[in-house]
């Protein structure tokens, strides 16, 4: 099994993109926001089994440092809606982001 990228190279290979994606977790460092995902995507495969995340920084000036983690690919806002209510119907928060 090979490891997964890190989660800036698997930011940068989505980005640019278009569309939106789902965010599924903010977290305070790359390997918590990594580490989150996996753990969702383990709990949750049908809904993201073959979904890549896409790791964002987040500057928020007092509040801190915080890494999005976003799936995709980047899609129509009515895909991203649907999978973010498929998500929350299942137990997960998301929210939809344009990319």
């Amino acid at each position: 099994q090979t490891p997964a990228a890190p989660p800036a190279q698997t930011a940068r290979a989505n980005a640019g993109g278009g569309g939106f994606l789902v965010q599924v977790g903010s977290q305070r460092s790359e390997a918590d926001a990594l580490s989150s995902f996996r753990a969702l995507q383990s709990r949750m495969p049908q809904y993201l089994s073959g979904r890549e995340p896409n790791v964002q920084r987040a500057d928020l000036g007092a509040r801190g440092t915080f890494y999005r983690v976003r799936v995709g690919p980047p899609t129509s806002r009515e895909e991203a809606t649907q999978l973010c209510a498929n998500l929350k119907a299942a137990g997960a928060d998301c929210i939809v982001a344009p990319n």
